[in-house]
């Protein structure tokens, strides 16, 4: 089972997105830089750390199912799913407390959103990411790391000041 939880890890996300299909980010790279980002924001936080690093593996057995794209019926498809690959790979329980899980959800759309914004920074003007930023500034308050977005956005944001005068 190591070895297939392993290889979940280089699971193609974005596939079914028009703006970034082309572009390599497996669910290693983005669960890897949600736990970057929450040990910088909760340090000491292992339960978060620990969700950072599990919640997306099962896809590799289930596939990367956009949630947009999703109703109702499909997500609990998708959970029950997703809950049989966890089992099938012998992977440790995540904590689901409701902080692991505000956090969790605002790490998880933060990196969406930069990832997004860094691979196409014109990406930032259009409606559906406008809206996709939008509701980072409500998790954020879920998640009690409102200063904390500030100040990332305002390194993405002079990030993409200084890359543009390249």
């Amino acid at each position: 089972m190591i070895y297939e939880a392993w290889r979940c890890a280089f699971t193609r996300r974005w596939h079914c997105n028009a703006d970034l299909h082309d572009t390599f980010d497996p669910i290693l790279g983005h669960s890897g830089r949600m736990a970057l980002v929450g040990m910088m924001i909760w340090p000491g936080d292992d339960a978060l750390l620990r969700a950072c690093i599990l919640h997306d593996v099962p896809e590799g057995i289930t596939g990367d199912i956009p949630s947009p794209s999703i109703n109702h019926e499909m997500r609990d498809l998708k959970e029950r799913r997703e809950q049989d690959a966890r089992s099938a790979l012998q992977l440790p329980v995540m904590d689901r407390s409701a902080r692991v899980t505000a956090r969790l959800d605002f790490l998880d759309k933060l990196d969406a959103y930069l990832y997004a914004i860094h691979t196409r920074p014109r990406l930032q003007f259009r409606e559906e990411w406008t809206s996709a930023f939008d509701r980072l500034w409500e998790l954020a308050t879920a998640a009690k790391c409102v200063d904390e977005l500030s100040a990332i956005i305002d390194g993405q944001s002079q990030y993409l000041v200084d890359w543009h005068h390249l």
